[in-house]
């Protein structure tokens, strides 16, 4: 209505953006609900309107958004590659299969490790799939944590094999119910890992976060003052 120049919207946290399928009929794949609300908004005087999201999950979510607007995926993975410089004899552990898929391009130098979930009767538990983990500092990298089950899992798992250590690193906190006490003081979890880093996506979480060890919050700046200057040297890996 005012003609701007430009306008670009930073989606911190896709909310839905692990709910991009269905399995059964009768559901609804809420990732394209709200990526159609967002392809909604108006063309202005000088072009479609700039959608920047962190870390959306899932590349094909980019697929449910109209023409309408233009979609810039980014990532904040590359915010803990300063964090890593100073930890010796460090590798790179993935939760699963699709963690690796999504960000093992952006850590080439580090030795890798993949864990997979597979079934144990009515269960499913981690499991190594590949790599050395005796007497490496790991850190675990992915997107979201939610409850934190499955990055524990993970923590143990290589602390059975012999690693030095273990950090991790999530872009988005979820944490439900403040799910992140299992890792703090007299928690579930404390002292499984040295250090919890995550990003201020969610800053409604992390600013609590920030006062209780282990965690770490990283600036998002770093990953958005580029695209607002149209500078493509970023910190902040574009993943598409």
């Amino acid at each position: 209505r005012y003609l701007p120049k430009s306008v670009k919207i930073f989606v911190g946290y896709f909310p839905t953006g692990t709910m991009e399928r269905v399995e059964e009929y009768g559901r609804v794949a809420t990732a394209k609900s709200l990526a159609r609300l967002l392809s909604s908004i108006p063309t202005g005087a000088h072009g479609p309107v700039q959608i920047c999201i962190c870390d959306i999950h899932t590349l094909q979510n980019h697929f449910y958004f109209s023409d309408n607007i233009l979609v810039r995926l980014e990532t904040c993975t590359g915010l803990i590659r300063d964090e890593m410089k100073s930890i010796k004899n460090c590798s790179v552990a993935f939760p699963d299969e699709g963690a690796y898929k999504r960000y093992h391009r952006i850590f080439k130098e580090y030795p890798v490790i993949i864990c997979q979930k597979v079934r144990d009767g009515n269960k499913r538990i981690v499991t190594l799939k590949e790599g050395d983990v005796k007497d490496r500092n790991v850190v675990i990298i992915d997107d979201l944590v939610q409850t934190g089950g499955t990055l524990a899992e993970c923590a143990l798992l290589m602390k059975s094999n012999g690693c030095l250590s273990v950090s991790c690193f999530c872009t988005h906190s979820v944490f439900p119910n403040e799910s992140w006490k299992r890792f703090c003081k007299d928690g579930k979890n404390e002292g499984l890992f040295q250090t919890f880093y995550v990003t201020d996506t969610i800053p409604t979480i992390t600013d609590e976060l920030k006062k209780h060890e282990p965690f770490k919050v990283l600036p998002t700046s770093t990953v958005y003052l580029p695209v607002i200057r149209n500078d493509e040297d970023a910190i902040g890996t574009p993943i598409h």
